[in-house]
């Protein structure tokens, strides 16, 4: 009895250090390499915004030269001591460059944004397939299990007479086969679980795992596909990114068209010169106005600027015809892994019944192989798992289409 307790003990601290789903996720690395890469993008574009609005910032500088002027027969002190001031009044691109760079950083959000659910996305499947190879290892010690007792009652029957030498052969072929199959399914089982713990970032790969719940997606109903495509046309992070920069484009068009840049700037100075001092005196300010010319070069970018743009229109057009067919093609999914998930569990009560039914017949003698109801049951539940996980799967596949919008 002592044993027996011990052993549950035992069984139970293990199985409440099983990885979950949750755990997972948390645990995972913070960001993925392209993440990071995006994450120094997003930085990037905010430092160049700090950047663009310090330029109305006061300029502060010491102009120090120390020089001799040769003239003739004479040599001349030529050294300069100044304090420059300068001060930015208005530049008519600041609020246009600001625009720009407030868009371009939330193009970046939205792409860093995605890799993450994509993250999340990568980690729930290896952590299903992980899930499925430990229900696909059950199954198989069960095979190998029911093999090798029909292999030991053939040769029963073979040693009284009541079995051929070629069943006793078959019969222990059979328990071969089913050995090596599950030794191939434990080095899957390894893989895998090396595979997670690499993903996830753990040092050592988890013992055990515990099959996640997911009640809110198999409670999740969608009437119809219009639903996911009114979600995906209003969130999609894609066609988000194309219109934004469309968006960009054509405002960059409109401004080179109707806008004139200049800028105007102050200045002062203050200091003293040796050369010539009394002529050039102590202090000089005045402003500075800036205005670039070309009008050839001006039409050349507007030409560019409406090429780019057709380019983008066309781009979003192919995306938007692309996207809404995956949308379909994962909706369809979703109805038939939904009707699929359903059927095996009506399945799984009828063989649950049946196993039920077979337990009374063994412990009443009536027949001595529980196993293959036993078998039944268990290849059951793999299905009904994988069924489950498909539809969380497909679901969130949807999810990451819709930039998280979904569920």
């Amino acid at each position: 009895m002592n044993k027996i307790i011990i052993l549950v003990v035992l069984f139970y601290a293990t199985a409440s250090n099983a990885l979950t789903l949750e755990q997972a996720l948390k645990s995972a690395k913070p960001l993925s390499y392209e993440a990071i890469v995006q994450q120094y993008n997003i930085n990037q574009q905010q430092l160049e915004g700090e950047n663009i609005k310090q330029q109305f910032d006061y300029k502060l500088s010491l102009d120090v030269q120390l020089g001799l002027r040769e003239e003739l027969d004479k040599k001349t002190d030529d050294s300069t001591v100044y304090f420059n001031f300068k001060k930015l009044l208005f530049d008519s691109r600041h609020n246009i460059d600001l625009d720009f760079n407030k868009t371009n950083t939330e193009l970046e959000k939205i792409r860093l944004d995605y890799l993450k659910l994509e993250q999340k996305l990568s980690i729930m499947r290896v952590f299903f397939d992980n899930v499925l190879a430990d229900l696909e290892y059950d199954y198989s010690t069960q095979v190998l299990a029911l093999s090798a007792v029909k292999a030991v009652h053939t040769a029963e029957d073979f040693a009284i007479g009541f079995a051929s030498e070629v069943a006793l052969e078959q019969a222990r072929a059979k328990a071969g086969l089913d050995f090596s199959g599950r030794q191939k399914i434990e080095n899957k089982q390894i893989l895998r679980r090396k595979q997670l713990a690499d993903l996830i970032g753990l040092k050592a790969s988890p013992d055990m795992l515990t099959p996640p719940a997911l009640k809110k997606y198999l409670n999740y109903t969608v009437e119809s596909e219009s639903t996911w495509l009114k979600s995906l046309q209003q969130h999609n992070s894609l066609l988000q990114i194309l219109r934004l920069e469309i968006a960009n484009l054509e405002q960059k068009k409109q401004q080179q068209e109707n806008h004139w840049e200049f800028s105007v700037e102050s200045f002062a100075r203050l200091g003293e010169q040796t050369y010539n001092k009394d002529k050039n005196g102590r202090y000089r300010a005045g402003l500075r106005l800036n205005i670039p010319f070309g009008e050839d070069e001006r039409e050349q970018d507007i030409k560019a600027l409406e090429i780019l743009i057709q380019q983008k229109q066309t781009e979003l057009e192919q995306q938007n015809e692309r996207l809404e067919q995956s949308t379909l093609d994962l909706f369809l999914k979703f109805q038939s892994a939904l009707r699929q998930y359903n059927a095996l569990r009506t399945q799984q009560d009828y063989l649950s019944f049946n196993l039920d039914k077979a337990s009374l017949e063994y412990e009443m003698r009536l027949s001595r192989n529980i196993g293959d109801a036993m078998i039944k049951v268990t290849k059951n539940d793999f299905d009904l798992a994988k069924a489950k996980f498909e539809i969380v799967l497909l679901l969130e596949q949807m999810n990451l289409l819709t930039q998280g919008k979904l569920l």
